[in-house]
């Protein structure tokens, strides 16, 4: 996450995101943003595709 947020600061991303966490694990990183006053996560992309029709 402090990657993240330093990317975030740079100017070199607009926001940050996920793809394919567990519900706990976007909890967790938002909490540790949170306490760090860092980057939060603004978007989740849940894998879909003609092989994984489920989300």
């Amino acid at each position: 996450m402090d990657a993240f947020d330093e990317l975030v600061r740079q100017g070199k991303v607009r926001a940050i995101g996920c793809s394919n966490f567990l519900a706990r694990q976007v909890v967790a990183a938002q909490q540790v943003a949170g306490t760090h006053k860092g980057a939060q996560l603004v978007t989740c992309q849940a894998e879909y595709s003609l092989l994984a029709r489920g989300i």
